[in-house]
């Protein structure tokens, strides 16, 4: 594969991480229609799109760091923030949407 197909499959992984995250957050937001079908749909592509040879770069940069894939997911959440303008506005909507909770000693 060459580095501009590369790039290109990148991308397309990058996209479904996007898509299975906006998912994930819109399932939290109060009288939400999505599924958890919707849900495992988008993630089964995402993992598909992961077996990448070379790997896409979250992929890459997560086993070089070895992080977990909680980590892997709050760095794709990270990015998602600058790189979907929706992200934002669904991580609002989901804590106005929790009560507060009192901090406990």
């Amino acid at each position: 594969m060459d580095h501009a197909q590369w790039q290109q499959e990148n991308s397309r992984y990058l996209s479904l991480a996007i898509a299975w995250l906006r998912l994930r957050l819109q399932r939290l937001i109060p009288d939400s229609t999505i599924t958890e079908t919707e849900i495992a749909d988008a993630e089964t592509l995402m993992l598909e799109a992961e077996a990448l040879e070379p790997p896409p770069a979250l992929i890459a940069l997560s086993s070089i760091l070895e992080l977990t894939r909680f980590e892997q997911s709050l760095l794709l959440l990270c990015a998602a923030m600058e790189l979907d303008t929706e992200i934002a506005s669904f991580c609002a909507k989901i804590q106005a949407s929790r009560s507060p909770i009192p901090p406990m000693l």
